[in-house]
This record gives structure tokens, sequence and C-alpha cells, in this order.
């Protein structure tokens, strides 16, 4: 590397000096945005470019500097208002906060993205197993699990004050919190739940949640079953009655019970498609 006042160019290479003046397309091209973006630039008095004689506009280098500093601050995350007040501003210690606020806020957001990275990673190992799983049935054991109801059939739990504040915060807890419905199987009496396991608790941080009910370890045997509604016609009952007897192929004693766990729903033409793992827990 070349010492400090005896630096050379890369290959001999000699810099000329070009245009003094250069346009808005340009200018846009050269950052990759759009003009429009170049004109809000200018409306908010980030940037204040000339004018020729035939009314164009015309950036000079001072003007360049400043985009540069512009796109500078909008790939950090800044909003173009606090870029104005950012660029206008001689408080030295309040860029401190400010940077300070964005650092603490992409560090809560990273550790969100890699919460969710774990999830996907969960859900696609669970979609592969009910692939795998097919038409068959298996025994599993659950850890347990922790619900909180929003629904008895087709109709809105009743639900006010603390525990309304309650729900909102497992509706917060989306995507982690998975749907749920448990009961015996007869529709206006199931329970729709978000619910989450114990160790889905802890990897995801979300202890906070107040639960309606707690599920215990149990063994289960799981099935694949598909319910389909309209509205005219709803099969949740007809799919967990067939799930329900290939589960008893396996010679088990089943509880009366069944827990399903939405993995994804679909809709065509006015038909909804559930699809479910469906839990049938063994009697000990």
């Amino acid at each position: 590397m070349a010492e400090w006042g005896r630096w050379e160019p890369i290959g001999g290479k000699r810099f000329q000096k070009g245009k003094r003046m250069m346009g808005t397309f340009e200018i846009a091209d050269l950052f990759g945005i759009t003009t429009e973006a170049l004109r809000k630039y200018e409306a908010k008095g980030i940037i204040q470019p000339c004018r020729d004689e035939n009314g164009y506009r015309k950036y000079s280098s001072w003007e360049l500097t400043k985009i540069i500093r512009a796109r500078q601050l909008r790939k950090e995350g800044i909003s173009l208002n606090d870029i104005v007040a950012e660029m206008e501003g001689e408080d030295f210690m309040r860029q401190l906060r400010d940077m300070e606020d964005l650092r603490r806020k992409l560090t809560e957001e990273i550790a969100y993205r890699e919460k969710l990275i774990c999830w996907l990673d969960s859900q696609r190992e669970e979609l592969l197993a009910v692939e795998e799983l097919g038409e068959g049935c298996k025994i599993e054991l659950q850890s347990r699990r922790y619900c909180c109801v929003y629904m008895v059939g087709d109709t809105l739990v009743n639900k006010e004050g603390q525990e309304w504040e309650h729900l909102k915060e497992w509706i917060q807890a989306l995507p982690f919190a998975r749907v749920c419905y448990m009961g015996k199987g007869a529709y206006e009496s199931m329970l729709s739940c978000l619910c989450l396991g114990e160790e889905e608790l802890e990897q995801y941080g979300l202890w906070h949640l107040t639960p309606d009910l707690i599920l215990s370890e149990q063994s289960y045997v799981v099935c694949n079953a598909v319910a389909e509604h309209s509205q005219s016609r709803d099969t949740s009952e007809e799919c967990i009655a067939a799930a329900r007897r290939r589960a008893k192929r396996l010679g088990v004693r089943l509880d009366g019970h069944v827990l399903l766990q939405m993995l994804w729903y679909t809709q065509r033409e006015g038909i909804f498609q559930s699809h479910n793992k469906a839990m049938f827990p063994i009697k000990k």
C-alpha cells in the first residue's frame, strides 16, 4: 500500500475533470433511484439543484455529496423526515442517541428474524413429516401445550378486560402461535385456540403469554385430516371420524377427545380446505 503523500492510482490511472453539473437522469442512474425520489429530496430541502437556461435541473458536486449522505442515511433505515432533521441539526449528542436507537431497533429485528428462521425450519420439517405420513398413522409424544381460546364453535369467545388483553397478546405472537381445535368432534362445541408448546415458549421468548388452559404431556395417535367448508357444507366432523377410524387400527385405546393442529389453509371457488394434523390422546 502506498504511503500517505506518495500514493499513486492503481495501474497508473490518471483522473481528469469531467462535468461540473449533472442532469437528473444521470444522477438517478448513478444512484439506482427514480427521478421521483430526487424530487422528494428536493421537496424536503435535502438538495437544491439549480436550473439551466432551458429550465432543466442540474446538480453540482456539492449536491452529489449531499445525495451520497442522504442515501447513506436511507440505507441505515432513516426516514426522509429524520434525514432532514439529521442534516439540519447541529446537536452531536442527539445524533449519537439516534444512532443508538437505530442500533437497538436493528438488534431487535435481527433477533426476531432469527426466531422466524427457526420457526420456518420447524414448519418445513412438519410439512415433510405430513407428506411422509400420507394416509398412515403413528404414535407421537407431545410436550405440554399452552392454549388461548378465541372461539367456541363458530362464535367468538366472550372475553373482556384483562382476558381480552391476554388474547391480543396471543394474536401479537403470530406467526409462532399455532391454530388448534380441540373437543370431542362436535363442531358446535369445538374450541378454537392459539397454542404453543412448552419448548416453543422458551425458544421464541413468549413466557409472558397467559394461557386459558394447559394440555399435559401426552402420547397421541397422529393422522392427517383434511376438512372442507363452504356456504352449504362442512366436513369437519366427517374428516375427524375418518381419521379416528384410521387411528384405531393401531390397536391402542383412544380418549374421546381430538386435537387438530392446522397446518395450512386453502380456498378455491368458494370451497375452503383446512389441512390438519389430527391427534387422538391415548388412554393411560
